[in-house]
């Protein structure tokens, strides 16, 4: 059995241990530095959804254990065509979405959920083109925000709770608003 230390994230690690070709992933994180002063209360994550688009094994493995670990609930998919099926069936808060995929890319899911099913949950793109153009056709896609891979748990974390605090928290205290100012005159 050869265990080997595939790269260090934020001083975590990820071990692959190949035996038979099979690949177990363990993932291994230190505790990250909040850059963000917002909190989603514990009963409000119970709430919230996320939707992981991803075809890569490693990062949908990688993505849903830093949310799971974070308390988020989420569901994945590997591509834009089956991210539109369960954006159908579903509602989600947020979508982390990865660009180059097979079927339905990054940008034709996201134009589609923009211009046809008019949702305007935010979008995050996820890529390994690290680049300021990049960075530009991902928003002009519809893309709410952009982050390159690998991963840095702590930026994925913060934008994260940034989006999710604007979209579900702020929503829920403004609801919470309304139901106690009673009926407007």
């Amino acid at each position: 059995m050869a265990i080997k230390k595939a790269f260090s994230p934020n001083e975590g690690q990820i071990l692959l241990n190949r035996k038979y070709l099979r690949y177990t992933v363990n993932f291994y994180c230190k505790k990250i530095k909040m850059l963000t002063d917002r909190v989603i209360p514990n009963e409000l994550k119970e709430k919230i959804l996320i939707l992981v688009v991803e075809d890569n094994l490693l990062s949908r493995k990688l993505t849903s254990f830093l949310l799971q670990s974070w308390g988020f609930r989420y569901e994945v998919c590997s591509n834009g065509k089956l991210a539109l099926e369960n954006l159908k069936l579903n509602k989600y808060d947020l979508i982390l979405m990865d660009i180059q995929m097979p079927e339905k890319d990054g940008y034709e899911t996201t134009k589609f959920i923009r211009k046809e099913m008019k949702l305007g949950l935010p979008i995050i793109a996820m890529t390994s083109h690290a680049s300021e153009d990049e960075r530009k056709r991902c928003l002009s896609a519809g893309m709410n925000d952009y982050i390159s891979k690998p991963i840095a748990e702590e930026e994925l974390y913060n934008l994260t709770v940034n989006y999710l605090f604007t979209t579900v928290v702020e929503n829920q205290e403004n609801k919470l608003k309304n139901e106690y100012s009673g009926p407007s005159k």
